[in-house]
This record gives structure tokens, sequence and C-alpha cells, in this order.
């Protein structure tokens, strides 16, 4: 429709061609008589038969019974190392392509190991030949094969070459959250990094032996989650760091997320969205109170003329009108160095970040600006687009932004390091829960050529279940390969943190779940006194000789995600939680730091009075807006006690107000996320939150409802705009969705739980799913 071919398409439409034509399929094999595919783990089924049709011989087009021609084809590839599932890399194909080419052809197998020391090697047999297998399917988890290590001389290792680093237990013992266990985690993995630097660990080099440097030091994940507490922590500890993923920070930036808006009001100032989002940016920093009372004491903020009044946000608009009145006279990089430069973006960004995002991110949207200097169609539209496409765009993909010589510790998913080595590995983020995932609404199973569908939790294809069991072990047995290959990065030192908590007497849980029995538990080191001692070939630090800095409270939300609503109990935590919050803001307010409350005007107006709202003139939709909000708060799911509720709150509208009113309440509960959660899952009503990002801009505010399922988290925010009904999910991403990300980023941080969906729902245009990639 869009004459556009995915990535995909192309296999497709590449394979098609090759299986359904003799003479094109002909062509191929004499063109190609020998065919070398390195890494075939990580080879897609539509790879796989394009490989075996252009090897075979004869007239088959199925590549599996396909005869293969002597020679044509060799393969190299480590089932161990498969970890591209979520790629389409599909192991039991690749089980089978192996079956087919050993049943025609020969197998050798290749052990030596030139990366890493014996002492590594030894411990990594030891450990994953009782973790990898254990699914008992061949074609999803094959048994493990051992390696050897080709390097003999490891007497430059100081005390071992496997490090385990635990905390001290007070440290860790009223721990409960994910974010928690892991901000401690970051602050050891950091003084640690201090201690091996400082201290002068050895490695190899091609010329001998010298001291670890921070260059020599990869700390590498399952997922980008949560980076910014071990951001957080290299900053505290003075490391230089940088993230080895340019889509991933692309992906998170508020700063480039800012900077589209600002060009979006310079350009258009009549965009009334473009110049709220501007100032609400990380380059103004303006909360939506400030934005709410200069609306009622001065009117819509207008850039296209200057501002006579004081404060925060006339000076925003007073930059954002010069910035619009002279972008026309200048090149457009010029543009991007003042709005830098006039917003003191620098002096917001902490001076690490600045190095590695200010001036990677915005150079590389500058420099396309510079390039297209005399190219007269590229104009501020052009640029706005090329932002929006930066992530999407392969070239901008690989673009790492960092110098691989630069003497910086490197942070990276397990993913990104697959095929690379580093002196130092540190395993990170294995005391949280095991990644996302699971199988979706749609299962393909390459081998048996069927697919199978799941429309809602009671309505699905005969086959789904059988299916879907078979992807979750397809993808426990592919999570357990991915520390395999973490661990086989590391050349001199792996260090894995053990941290966990001494309630659950000493269980290791999250990922550590998969070294269950394989690793020593942190009650036995503590009892036996290993810290500070090498004990079977592994080196446990001594957390007392870590220098550590005091770790900073954070508030609490689990006693409320807890309780069952609406008991005196729940009422009374909540309150006492929205008093604290407010206590905290006020004080926060005083210093004059950056608030932000990201629930908007509608949050603002749905606690002023009636007589408030008439004197500020707000108009009477928004009245309708916060009744219905107020009713939500109250109406059971079901909705038994809505006529009820209405009479009682709406008891100075008219008749025809009620009504509506009521109507609106009805069709939001009765929206799909609501119908699929009413029976089975808990409710959370106006949960409070309060958030503060690393910048130390703190966001505040209360999230309609929560649902609860299975552990995992639904938020879902109530919207009554009444706006040209194709406008709705333009204003739907361009206003709410950051919004509704600032909530899940808190509700996260604050929970340790995992955010699976957020739904706004709006009684005139629907249920509308935000998209949290």
């Amino acid at each position: 429709e869009l004459s556009i071919l995915t990535y995909d398409d192309i296999l497709i439409k590449a394979r098609d061609l090759i299986r359904n034509n003799p003479e094109v399929r002909n062509y191929f094999r004499k063109k190609y008589r020998y065919l070398l595919i390195d890494e075939f783990q990580d080879t897609d089924p539509l790879q796989v038969e394009i490989a075996y049709l252009i090897a075979g011989s004869g007239d088959s087009t199925d590549w599996q019974s396909t005869k293969l021609r002597d020679g044509s084809i060799f393969i190299v590839g480590d089932p161990k190392q498969s970890i591209y599932h979520f790629r389409r890399a599909d192991l039991p194909t690749y089980r089978h392509a192996e079956d087919i080419l050993v049943g025609q052809g020969e197998k050798k197998m290749l052990y030596s190991n030139f990366r890493s020391t014996p002492t590594i090697i030894n411990w990594v047999n030891k450990t994953f030949s009782k973790i990898i297998g254990e699914a008992g399917d061949e074609h999803i988890d094959p048994p493990y094969t051992p390696i050897r290590a080709h390097i003999s001389d490891e007497t430059h290792i100081k005390h071992s070459s496997i490090v385990f680093l635990l905390p001290k237990i007070e440290d860790v013992c009223e721990l409960k959250r994910v974010d928690e266990f892991r901000e401690v985690e970051a602050n050891y993995i950091a003084s640690t990094i201090n201690k091996i630097v400082s201290n002068g660990w050895k490695i190899r080099t091609e010329d001998g032996v010298r001291s670890i440097s921070y260059g020599d030091i990869a700390i590498l994940y399952m997922a980008n989650t949560q980076n910014t507490i071990y951001e957080q922590a290299m900053l505290n500890y003075n490391i230089p760091y940088a993230f080895i993923n340019a889509d991933h920070i692309l992906e998170e930036t508020h700063e480039i997320r800012g900077l589209k808006t600002i060009l979006e009001a310079i350009r258009n100032p009549y965009d009334d969205l473009a110049v709220l989002g501007a100032l609400r940016s990380s380059f103004f920093a303006i909360s939506d109170e400030e934005i709410v009372d200069y609306y009622i004491h001065h009117g819509k903020p207008d850039i296209t003329r200057e501002i006579h009044s004081n404060g925060h946000i006339s000076i925003a608009l007073n930059i954002l009108h010069s910035l619009h009145s002279n972008f026309i006279n200048r090149p457009i990089y010029e543009l991007i160095d003042e709005i830098t430069a006039s917003t003191n973006l620098f002096l917001r960004t902490p001076i690490l970040r600045k190095d590695r995002l200010v001036n990677s991110l915005m150079e590389l949207i500058k420099s396309t600006a510079i390039e297209k200097t005399e190219d007269s169609t590229f104009t501020l539209r052009t640029l706005i687009n090329h932002i929006d496409n930066l992530k999407a765009d392969n070239e901008k993909k690989t673009i790492n932004l960092y110098d691989p010589h630069e003497n910086t510790v490197k942070l990276m998913t397990i993913h990104q390091a697959k095929g690379l080595e580093f002196p130092v590995v540190i395993l990170a983020k294995l005391c949280s829960g095991k990644p996302r995932g699971g199988p979706g609404n749609v299962i393909k199973d390459f081998l048996g050529r069927r697919i199978e569908v799941k429309f809602t939790k009671t309505i699905k294809t005969s086959g789904y279940d059988s299916l879907a069991e078979k992807e979750g072990l397809i993808e426990d047995a592919e999570n357990r390969r991915l520390i395999y290959v973490a661990c086989t990065r590391a050349r001199d030192y792996l260090i894995i943190p053990l941290i966990t908590s001494p309630e659950k007497d000493m269980v290791l849980s999250g990922q550590y779940e998969y070294f269950k029995d394989k690793l020593p538990s942190p009650q036995e080191v503590y009892e036996n006194n290993h810290l500070g001692k090498v004990v079977d070939n592994c080196y446990y630090i001594d957390p007392c000789e870590l220098e550590m800095k005091e770790r900073e409270p954070r508030s609490d939300l689990m006693k409320i995600l807890k309780m069952n609503e609406p008991t005196e109990e729940y009422e009374k935590e909540r309150s006492e939680l929205v008093k604290e919050r407010q206590s905290f803001l006020n004080r926060e307010e005083s210093i004059s730091m950056a608030l932000m409350t990201p629930t908007g005007i509608e949050e603002f107006e749905k606690y002023r009075s009636d007589e408030e709202m008439e004197k500020a003139g707000i108009p009477k939709k928004r009245e309708v807006g916060r009744l219905v909000h107020e009713i939500m708060e109250k109406v059971k799911l079901d909705g038994s006690n809505i006529n009820e509720l209405t009479e009682l709150i709406c008891e100075y509208e008219d008749e025809k107000t009620r009504e509506n009113i009521k109507e609106m309440v009805a069709r939001i509960l009765s929206m799909p996320v609501i119908e699929r959660n009413r029976e089975t899952a808990r409710f959370i009503r106006e949960m409070p939150f309060t958030y503060q990002y690393d910048n130390g801009q703190i966001v505040s505010g209360r999230i309609d409802l929560v649902i609860i399922d299975n552990d995992e988290l639904i938020i879902v925010d109530y919207k009554t705009d009444s706006i040209k009904e194709g406008e709705w999910k333009k204003r739907a991403e361009d206003v709410y969705k950051e919004q509704m990300l600032t909530y899940r980023d808190a509700i996260e941080a604050s929970t340790g739980k995992r955010v699976r969906e957020i739904y706004l729902l709006n009684p005139f245009y629907g249920e509308y799913r935000i998209d949290q990639e």
C-alpha cells in the first residue's frame, strides 16, 4: 500500500523467487557453488531455506527434503550462543538443518577458547554444564558441550579470575523493591571498579601485562531498564562511562524530544501543543502549575510577541519568541547552537552526561543541518522529520556514541556484546526479574509450518496453549544461554555481584534463579567467613574494603499495592502517602527545584472549588471532566452504582448534564481493558506518586487507575477531551504519551513491578493503547 518493502518482505520475496522458479534456482546454484555460513545459530528460518535451496540439487522445492550437492555448504555455529529468538533466529530450525547436513555430510567439533583464562573456562564449564540443557529437549535446549582454554598462563591474575561481589548485610536487609537492589548493586559495582583500577589489578596485552584502566571494563546486562540508576552511580563515583546503544539513548532522551518540540514551536508559533510541550521540556522545565497560573492571569502563552512580565515562563516565552523571529535569517545549525546556549541546557545536564549525550546527539543532528546548508529543500520541517526518522535509520543505529579507544567503562546489553571481548566483565541486573517477553498473540512454528493466534484470554486457536508453553521453554533456555554468552566475553576477570535479601534466607532470586545450587549462597559466604579470601578458585571481595557512598532513601508505594481497596487501612495509608508527598513537594518548591505534575491542567483543576474555577473563567467542559473523574474514583467497576453516584456528585447540575456525565462514565466502564480485567485483577484508584529524575526534576501526580494482573501493572488514564475526531490519536501521541511514560517510569522505579500496558480511555473516542517502544 505504501510501496515499501521491509527486511522480512525482501527475504520472503527472495525465498519465493528461488523456491518457485527453477531457472532462478539453477542460476544461483551455478553462481554460488560453495556456501560458507558463520554464526549459523543466528540464522532465521527464511535464510536457512534460501541457503539449502541454493546448495541443493534436483527439482525439490522443500528445503527439508532437498539433496545437498557434495561440498556445497559449510556451516559454523554454536547452539550455546543462540540468543536471537526475538529476531526470528530459531534453534529448532538450526538443529533440524544440522541433522540434515550431518546426515549427508560430516560434523567437526571445535572446543578451544582463545580468549579467557583457564580459571574462567573451568568455572564456566562447571557451572553451565548444569544450567544449559535442563529443558531435556535437544531442539530447544541442546546439552552443554565443554570448552577448553587455549591460554595457560594466568600468573598475572590478582586473587582469581572469578570474583564474587557481596554487600554488607545492613545495606540490603530492609530492601524489597527491584530498584532498591539495583541501586545497591550499582553503587557496589562502581566502588569495585574504582578499587580494582586504583589497586592496579593486572591484565594481559599483546606485549605482556599492564594495569587495568577504566576502558578495559564492560558492564553487561540483559535489558536496557533503569539504566539511569547505573549512570548515577558512575557519576557519583567519578567514573568515566559510555552507554553503547545509540538507538536506546535516542528513544529515552528527554533532551532530544525537547529539541524536536522546540523546533516545531519555532516553525509554527500557533501550534499550541508544541508551545506548551516546549515550555514543559527539559530545556525550560516549566511546571504545569506555572503554565496554568500564567494562563489564568495572562491568557494563552504566546511566542509571536515579546512578553513584558516577570517570571520563569515569561523568560522562556521571550526566548522562544526570539528564536522564532530570527530563524528564517540564519542557517539551521546555528539555530540549534542558540537553542542550547539560550536555554542553559549544558547547566541542566550532569557533566559526564553532557560529554556523552549533548555533545554526541546534538552534534549528530547539527551535522545533518550543516551538510544540508546549501540544499534549498532542507527546511526546519525536514530537520524535524529527520529527528523522527533518526531512530529508524539503519545507518544511525550502528553509530556508537563513544570512542572505543577512550578510557571509559562501557555499559551495554549482552546482545550488543556478542562477538566482543573485554579484559573485565561485570554482570549487572541479575537481581531483578527475568526479561520482558513471553509468547505474543501470534506464535509461529516454522518447522511445523503453522500459526496459532490468541484473540482474548478465552478465545484462541486450538494449538495456541501448547505452542505458547513451548515458546516459554525456548525463551527460558535462551535466557540461560544469554548469561553464558556474557560470561564468555571476559578475558581476565569475571565479576558477579550477589545482591540479595537476608529476609529470604539468602536465597538467590530474579535471574540468579538460573544459578540455583550452582553458585555459593550468600549465607554460606557470610557464615564461613569467605569474604576477602579465595575459596575454590573464586575470590570474594570484602565489602568492608570498599569505599561506599550513602544511599538516599526512596518513597514506598508497596503498602498501597498490597492492599485491597476500599478498606479503611487502604485509605489511611494512601492519605498518609499523599500528605508525605505534599510535604516533600512544598519543601523542594521552597528551594526552587524544578517541579512537573504530568497530570496537567485536568489534575490542577480537579482540586479547585467551583467558585475558584468560575472566577478563573475555566470553561464548563472542564467541570464535566472533573465530575467524570470524581465519579470514576468511586464507582463500582460493574457500573451498578452509577445512578446514585451521579445524583450525589452532580446534584447541582441540570438533568441533561447529569445524563451526559452518566453516559460518559458508562462508556469508560465498558471499554475492553476494564472488561477484560474486571473479574480477575485487582484495582487501585488515584494512586499518588512522586519521582525524582537524576537531573533533580521532580515529577508528582496521581494515576487514575492501576490494574494489578499477575504481578504486572496496567496503567489507565481517563481523558475527557472533546476535540475533532481525527485529532484524538495525534493528541494522544503528541501530548499524552510523554505523560504516560512518565507515569510508567515513576511506578516501575517505585514498586519494582513491570508496567505491561498503558491505556488512555476517552468516552468520545474509545480506548487508545500507548506504544511503550
